[in-house]
């Protein structure tokens, strides 16, 4: 089996942002990798 090329990976992305009611944690923990093709 041939083994698939990774492009992209991710680990543990966390993404949040403020508002004028406090912080939103919008991702929180999430991991993907992309291949290639």
């Amino acid at each position: 089996m041939e083994k698939r090329e990774v492009l992209l990976e991710v680990k543990n992305l966390e993404y949040s942002f403020d508002t004028y009611a406090g912080e939103v944690k919008a991702v929180r923990g999430v991991s993907f990798e992309v291949y290639k093709g």
